[in-house]
């Protein structure tokens, strides 16, 4: 075999099925900065197409939800009035509107921040001024539990169109024990509900109502967390992190040297899974390509010998991934950006295939 027939041999591997299973990708890190006043305290909780991230930081004034550009500049969302200063952005959409938890003179309530505007959201009928917004779609869709007065003192899960709250019920046997996790923009929306089972992770849908999602080696305890365009679901069955692929539950690995305690939190639209793990050296952000498991500590091509991602909280399909860590005692929020960016990787494979090409028309030239 010529050299070119043996280059063009290795190019075609690099560019055919084998070019799937693609080197682990590397990031650059953000640090997340706390608020003018604030103890370095931040975390990362949900991000956006445009990279921007919503989550916790604290000011000089204590706990407030904030949100960071994609180059980290952060900016405080107002709390309501009068109450305690503990906010937290839970969700943010693609339009920017970022939906979490604030304290006004009530108690805790479920907030959206559109802009500088903030509106506190309506609890169900009956409710005593306690509720949680913990997601938001590209509808304005918002989810997340409130109380009502048939539900006492237990959560139900509820789903906010036009500022009104609605109820999405139970599981079969269950007596309110729900909260709403996670909506996708087709309005499928994914958390826990309470069933004859006890507490178990369910998907909701206009169509279907709520349904439980399966256990895994006998354990039903669990709950979901995120879930794609595609319907794809994960978050944790037990201490197990899982994916389910309709009400199937598929286990993710932990990390090499962990005790099976692990949880994932979100899940992209090519598949990436983002959550926590516990490695040979305790908890680390985990991302899990094609169900193996990666540190995401050692993908980083500029972390700080003194920090660590402890927790991996969100996703974008852009591979932009946010959550917090730890610098000795204080809490740090962090975003990490691919290297090279998604469109270059595909561009480098598409490059090779026309090399490749080349090569096989150059070698069969030879022959004749």
């Amino acid at each position: 075999m010529s050299r070119i027939t043996r280059l063009a041999a290795l190019a075609l591997a690099c560019a055919g099925p084998v070019a799937l299973a693609a080197p682990a990708p590397q990031f650059r890190l953000t640090l997340l900065p706390d608020l003018p006043g604030g103890s370095a305290s931040a975390q990362g909780m949900a991000i956006n197409a445009q990279g921007v991230v919503a989550g916790q930081s604290v000011s000089a004034l204590g706990h407030v939800a904030a949100t960071w550009t994609p180059q980290g500049l952060a900016s405080e969302l107002p709390e309501p009035p009068g109450g305690l200063v503990s906010g937290m952005g839970y969700g943010i959409n693609d339009a920017g509107v970022v939906v979490g938890t604030g304290h006004d003179a009530g108690g805790l309530r479920g907030v959206i921040w559109n802009g500088a505007q903030m509106t506190v959201l309506a609890d169900l009928p009956g409710g005593n001024n306690a509720s949680g917004a913990l997601a938001i779609n590209n509808h304005g869709v918002v989810v997340g539990y409130s109380y009502s007065s048939q539900s006492g003192t237990n959560p139900t899960a509820v789903r906010w169109h036009n500022g009104v709250a609605l109820e999405i019920g139970d599981l079969p046997g269950g007596s309110f024990g729900s909260v709403a996790q996670a909506i996708n923009d087709a309005g499928t929306i994914v958390g826990y509900g309470t069933g004859a089972n006890g507490r178990q992770a369910m998907r909701w849908t206009e169509q279907g109502g709520m349904v439980a999602l399966g256990g895994l080696r006998g354990q039903t305890y669990s709950t979901a967390y995120g879930i794609n365009e595609a319907g794809t679901a994960v978050g944790s069955v037990g201490n197990w992190a899982v994916r389910w692929d309709g009400t199937q539950a598929v286990q993710l690995a932990d990390l090499a040297g962990g005790s099976d305690l692990a949880h994932a939190r979100d899940i992209n639209n090519h598949g990436w899974i983002v959550g926590s793990g516990n490695g040979s050296f305790g908890p680390r952000a985990v991302l899990w390509l094609d169900g193996a498991p990666l540190d995401l500590n050692t993908l980083m091509l500029d972390r700080p010998a003194a920090f660590f991602a402890s927790q991996a909280m969100a996703v974008n399909d852009a591979g932009l991934i946010t959550g917090w860590g730890q610098i000795g005692s204080e809490r740090v929020g962090f975003l990490l950006s691919p290297v090279p960016e998604p469109g270059s990787a595909l561009l480098w494979a598409a490059g090779l295939g026309v090399m490749a090409l080349r090569w096989r028309r150059v070698a069969g030239s030879q022959r004749h």
